[in-house]
């Protein structure tokens, strides 16, 4: 978990997807394309109907499952628990 204080969902997702992309450019060996890699993010942000962090880590989880689930190397941000925004 990486806590992004005073970031809202939107700002947290553009963070992670520019982290996404940086690191998709990196290679274990130069050319290799069996070396590539890639990240799966799941965000999401502190809401007012939380009883406590619990419940934004479980929306986060979701999430990230939901990026493996949609093929990895992607971030996936939970706004509800039923609404979610992704960049695949």
């Amino acid at each position: 978990m990486l806590p992004t204080p005073e970031t809202d969902a939107e700002d947290a997702s553009r963070q992670a997807e520019r982290l996404r992309q940086v690191s998709a450019q990196l290679r274990l060996e130069p050319g290799d394309e069996a070396g590539r890699v890639t990240i799966s993010v799941g965000v999401s942000e502190f809401m007012g109907m939380d009883a406590g962090i619990e419940d934004l880590m479980k929306r986060a989880d979701t999430a990230l499952y939901d990026a493996k689930r949609n093929g990895r190397n992607c971030v996936m941000v939970s706004f509800e628990n039923l609404i979610r925004e992704g960049r695949c």
